[in-house]
């Protein structure tokens, strides 16, 4: 859920958020993709980090604490799962997920 709800949260008015869905016998992939600005290249493996935040003016009242895709980690990689973000050409973010 804080995956979809941060893709919402960072999509500009106008922009896209999407969610998608693979299924095999084995596993279920998800890909939650924004029209966002995305994530400064250097930080992009950073935001699974506790309390790490890209906007760094953003209060905790706005932005969260900074624990909700660390907390999603813990949970996927607990069921044996893996998570990734990655920038998208266009511009926004993708973060994949597969459980």
């Amino acid at each position: 859920m804080n995956v979809a709800e941060n893709a919402v949260k960072y999509t500009p008015p106008g922009g896209t958020a999407s969610l998608a869905l693979v299924s095999t016998p084995q596993s279920a992939s998800i890909v939650v993709r924004d029209s966002g600005i995305g994530i400064a290249p250097g930080d992009v493996g950073r935001v699974f980090d506790r309390f790490w935040r890209g906007e760094k003016s953003r209060g905790r009242a706005a932005g969260g604490a900074g624990l909700g895709l660390a907390i999603a980690r813990q949970l996927i990689e607990a069921q044996g799962g893996e998570i990734a973000a990655a920038n998208l050409p266009g511009g926004g973010l993708e973060i994949s997920f597969v459980l």
